[in-house]
């Protein structure tokens, strides 16, 4: 909701292949991050792209964006395909015409449990330099938290929308304003 041009945004800057950078989408709870990599798998899809989102709460040994990623894309993919080696060249062959991308959500829950312990920020500053060396298109949304200091990353900072904004978007078309809806 109202975030198409921030969306519009990040999509060119994931999609130029010489000047990406991770996204790490940053707010507070209930800005809309989510949301928003919700409308970004959209509009990546509708643009030729192939979304692949990933729960960072699932990544609690390691933190790995790209392997998250193939996995995820592999267990989707697992039943409409003949073969694990048919699913495996698949995701090489998009992920090598830079059609992959990566949606990561939740990144203040990766790494919580176990031992990484008092190395988490360190590894979270690892793994969001190893998608840039990588040059892997990876946008990640996260409530803001130390590991994103001093990343290699761009940091985009949602804020919650306008008060016009929503009231817009609840605002029935073509019907009289029932302020009692509102």
């Amino acid at each position: 909701v109202g975030r198409n041009e921030l969306c519009n945004v990040i999509i060119d800057d994931v999609r130029d292949q010489h000047t990406r950078r991770p996204h790490v989408v940053v707010g507070g709870a209930g800005v809309g991050k989510t949301a928003l990599l919700v409308q970004l798998t959209k509009m990546l899809a509708d643009r030729g792209a192939v979304p692949v989102p990933v729960r960072l709460r699932d990544a609690q040994r390691d933190l790995d964006f790209r392997e998250l990623a193939r996995r995820r894309f592999l267990g989707e993919a697992d039943h409409r395909l003949l073969s694990d080696t048919e699913g495996e060249k698949v995701w090489r062959h998009l992920h090598k015409n830079q059609q992959v991308v990566v949606l990561a959500d939740g990144l203040e829950e990766a790494l919580v449990e176990g031992e990484p312990g008092k190395d988490r920020d360190n590894l979270i500053r690892l793994a969001i330099q190893q998608a840039n060396a990588d040059r892997l298109p990876l946008i990640i949304a996260s409530r803001p938290h130390n590991p994103l200091r001093e990343t290699e990353a761009t940091i985009v900072e949602l804020e919650p929308l306008s008060e016009e904004a929503a009231m817009e978007y609840v605002r029935p078309t073509g019907f009289s304003n029932d302020e009692r809806r509102l």
